[in-house]
């Protein structure tokens, strides 16, 4: 019987879990979906102020 090194293993996953994370993030950039904070905040703001309101519109967000 061989001996398996797990270390080796593990260390095979976490590469691959770390590539396939890395690829996601750059084909949701490359798409539009970039997390950026301030456009975030200002879109929950409008959504905040529409949702008491009810007649508040929201077009003045840049979209992307």
């Amino acid at each position: 019987m061989k001996k398996v090194n797990y270390k080796r293993v593990r260390s095979g996953y976490l590469k691959k879990l770390i590539l396939c994370f890395l690829l996601a993030i750059l084909s949701l950039n490359i798409k539009g979906c970039s997390n950026n904070m301030t456009t975030l905040k200002d879109k929950s703001n409008c959504i905040s102020k529409a949702w008491y309101k009810k007649t508040m519109l929201c077009n003045n967000l840049k979209k992307h």
